[in-house]
């Protein structure tokens, strides 16, 4: 995200491993998790609480610098989605968890404080994501699925990496429709665009042989 032309500072990336640079990092006391964590760019661990906090209050960071220099925003979710009632469409962030109505109201007390002109964009790379598209729509969002809701989604290949961020030497994208997405949005293709290349990606990278059963209701024989 930051390599396609977002400024680090205006990034709030949540992960659970704030330590992944070996330097133990004290618990934040602040209501959305930060500051952030010197030395991994993280601002603090994904909980429902934190996550709401940053969106739906007037003093959190990212309200007070949307109404100071006001433009688009993007939220981007990966983890794992329940496809199974009564927990159907639940995003799970550990124990916590996270409903598609829950987050579209929280962005709509968000669209509230700041009166914003510009798109808020929604990404969701989790297994069944689809289910989310129907509640998270409104005037002025954008929001993309890396499934549809019946679908599983994918992790990406092994990839090298350096010993010192995997000793294997290798490394898994978490979600490779969303790795594929961002890597065309890099390149300066618009939003569009970004989403038909990374869904061809996927396609090629989920491509069944002959005598596999793909997807039947998109047409192809890709398993997502």
């Amino acid at each position: 995200i930051i390599d396609a032309g977002t400024g680090e500072t205006n990034v709030y990336y949540y992960n659970f491993d704030i330590d992944q640079d070996d330097v133990v990092d004290a618990p934040s006391a602040n209501p959305d998790g930060g500051p952030m964590h010197p030395g991994t760019g993280i601002y603090g661990v994904p909980t429902a609480a934190n996550i709401q906090y940053l969106l739906t209050d007037p003093a959190s960071p990212l309200v007070q610098q949307m109404l100071a220099v006001p433009g688009p925003l993007y939220i981007v979710m990966s983890d794992h989605l329940s496809s199974v009632v009564p927990d159907e469409g639940t995003f799970y962030l550990g124990s916590d968890t996270i409903t598609s109505s829950q987050m579209s109201s929280w962005i709509s007390a968000l669209e509230g404080l700041v009166a914003n002109t510009d798109p808020i964009v929604t990404v969701v790379g989790a297994c069944y994501s689809g289910s989310w598209l129907q509640d998270l729509s409104a005037p002025n969002r954008i929001n993309f699925a890396s499934a549809s809701h019946g679908e599983e989604s994918y992790r990406g290949p092994k990839e090298p990496v350096l010993a010192s961020v995997d000793p294997s030497g290798f490394l898994r994208a978490g979600e490779f429709f969303i790795e594929e997405f961002f890597k065309a949005a890099e390149q300066g293709v618009n939003l569009k665009q970004a989403f038909e290349i990374a869904t061809a990606q996927v396609e090629l990278y989920t491509q069944i042989d002959s005598l596999g059963s793909g997807d039947p209701l998109f047409g192809d024989g890709a398993a997502q």
